[in-house]
């Protein structure tokens, strides 16, 4: 014991003979965060970023077993596709495939938007053109163009991966990745479309529409069947309201695929109060605020329409201006954040009702 603790003295002249390297302003831009980004499917594979403060950020992909990696400098937006294939967006926005097993890679200069499709064995890439259409390609892996739809300005994949909407010309096509060659035409007078969303298992599809004859659009794939919502013949549809889509207020289809959610706002009036303000001590807000939230009126709303049963009402209305559709997509949380203003804390309390969004009823829950 006494011949350990001697060598063990002996050597601490050693370690204190090495010198720190004294941090730089050069060594700055070494600093990274290491992000985890993604595992293939069979579990061979890992891919994983630098970020780096300057922007020049690094992916990379490496094999879970084998001394074999892949550095992309640059690269962003990773995502492993089928038969040991990596895709990725390129420094220079290009989409970059890469064979993992052969190191092989194809490019896709100026490309928009991508998505991964059929199980990860096809690409679907929208061609920048300038302008806001742009060709459409269906590729596989190794870089055969399947099939090109000119003109394009938006295609949304299926959840399942196997259909994709899309338009061309105004028009709105369904193809099924299947059968390339047999699209289905769901509206074939032109129009300019604004957002558009698939039911979760991806048995029916609802669109929305621009312009001041704006509509909402419903699609039912097993049944090949069309519904339009048209707002004059609901007598409940608010008046002067204008179809609109917000983060608040987004287009969507409940999970059975029953109903339809979207926005609506009404129309902008400028008003001209010449300047004048008029505070009132029993206002619940201050002027500024008041004036902003406008009695929750210029709030968009959200409305739910059954496409089938041709049913339409109103979700949430100025004495309930907030939701928060719950799992489902039957019940939702309705409240109104200012109910209980004025008050001294911060946030005031809140009243919580929990509505059928289907008949309307409701019942305070908290």
């Amino acid at each position: 014991m006494r011949k350990l603790l001697l060598a063990l003295l002996a050597a601490c002249p050693v370690w204190a003979q090495v010198a720190k390297k004294q941090l730089t302003e050069a060594d700055y831009s070494l600093w990274h965060t290491l992000e985890q980004e993604q595992l293939s499917g069979d579990g061979n594979w890992v891919s994983y970023s630098f970020t780096y403060a300057s922007g020049k950020d690094t992916l990379f992909v490496k094999h879970t077993q084998k001394a074999k990696a892949y550095t992309f400098a640059g690269g962003t937006d990773g995502r492993f596709a089928a038969d040991n294939h990596f895709v990725y967006r390129g420094g220079d926005g290009a989409v970059v495939v890469v064979n993992l097993k052969t190191g092989t890679s194809i490019k896709h200069p100026n490309i928009g938007n991508y998505k991964l499709a059929l199980h990860g064995g096809l690409l679907v890439l929208h061609e920048n053109s300038g302008t806001v259409a742009g060709d459409l390609l269906v590729v596989t892996m190794d870089g055969k163009v399947l099939k090109r739809i000119p003109r394009t300005t938006l295609f949304l994949v299926s959840p399942v991966g196997d259909q994709v909407l899309c338009d061309y010309d105004g028009q709105l096509l369904l193809l099924d990745l299947n059968h390339l060659d047999h699209p289905i035409l769901i509206e074939s007078k032109p129009q300019q479309y604004h957002s558009a969303v698939w039911q979760s298992n991806g048995a029916s599809m609802a669109y929305l529409t621009n312009g001041t004859d704006a509509y909402v659009g419903f699609y039912q794939l097993a049944e090949k069947k069309r519904f339009i919502f048209d707002k004059k013949q609901f007598v409940d549809f608010p008046k002067d309201g204008e179809l609109y889509n917000a983060s608040v207020t987004e287009l969507s289809i409940s999970d059975d695929g029953q109903r339809v959610f979207f926005g609506v706002k009404p129309k902008q009036v400028a008003v001209n109060n010449g300047g004048v303000q008029v505070w009132n001590t029993a206002d619940k807000l201050p002027f500024p605020r008041k004036l902003a939230i406008n009695g929750w009126n210029d709030r968009a709303k959200l409305a739910v329409w059954q496409p089938i049963t041709q049913q339409f009402r109103m979700v949430t209305s100025v004495n309930f201006p907030y939701q928060e559709l719950l799992p489902g997509q039957q019940l939702a949380l309705v409240y109104d954040p200012m109910a209980h203003e004025p008050q001294f804390d911060y946030d005031a309390p809140v009243d919580f009702y929990l509505q059928d969004v289907v008949t309307g009823e409701q019942r305070l829950v908290l």
